[in-house]
């Protein structure tokens, strides 16, 4: 994949400014959290190295990108909402 550098920056501009119930919908995506989890990992693995997410492969960086896009342009109540729900479901 070509500028992944490029990628990284709009995944964090699309996030980070954002509302905290942005971010919280965003980090407790359930694909996000997995993909997260696979980051770190490795991250760990390689004697925490640089940052996470120069671990990621092409489709996970898609995919956190996909997911970026999606809950950045979502109403604070619905991130709200949502975050609420899988709290409940996680119990």
């Amino acid at each position: 994949m070509k500028d992944r550098r490029r990628i990284v920056d709009e995944i964090e501009a699309l996030i980070e400014p954002k509302d905290s119930w942005i971010k919280a919908a965003f980090y407790s995506d359930p694909k996000v959290t997995q993909i997260m989890e696979k980051l770190y990992q490795r991250w760990e693995e390689k004697g925490r190295e640089g940052y996470p997410v120069d671990y990621a492969t092409d489709d996970e960086l898609r995919e956190l990108y996909r997911a970026a896009k999606h809950y950045s342009k979502m109403p604070v109540w619905r991130a709200k909402a949502l975050v609420e729900k899988r709290m409940e479901e996680r119990g």
